[in-house]
């Protein structure tokens, strides 16, 4: 049986969803959990906008477009290749202004980068707090 990866990471994104909401019983989500939830629920090719305009908006700190464009980079797509240290400093940034589903995302890549993709993120970060450009 041949899965595509779109519905695999919806699949897996459900599948994390309901574990976050099982750990916490039952307790209401907040609006930014829930958000998180729906978003991570959308396929990379299903999204409202293009990766040229998630670029854009990401640059200009846009907390939503930033977490999306870590999803881009954690598939595989022609437009952007898997880069999982790309997807992690994106998810960072979204994180740092309070987005949700790009703290959950860190906490997943935490295991799967090595000491070294992970400092090579967070010197992407730094770079890009202080106006480098991420995205060249």
């Amino acid at each position: 049986m041949t899965i595509c990866k779109t519905k695999k990471f919806a699949v897996l994104a459900v599948m994390s969803a309901s574990l976050v909401i099982t750990a916490c019983g039952n307790q209401p989500l907040s609006e930014d959990e829930q958000g998180a939830t729906e978003l991570a629920t959308q396929a990379p090719d299903t999204r409202p906008q293009g990766f040229a305009a998630i670029k854009q908006a990401a640059a200009q700190g846009d907390m939503e477009a930033q977490y999306q464009l870590g999803l881009w980079y954690e598939e595989d797509h022609p437009e952007s290749p898997r880069d999982l240290v790309r997807a992690y400093a994106w998810y960072k940034l979204s994180a740092e202004q309070g987005d949700f589903g790009a703290k959950y995302a860190m906490e997943r890549f935490e295991a799967q980068l090595t000491n070294e993709e992970r400092a090579t993120a967070e010197d992407l970060v730094g770079r890009w707090a202080l106006g480098d450009a991420l995205e060249k």
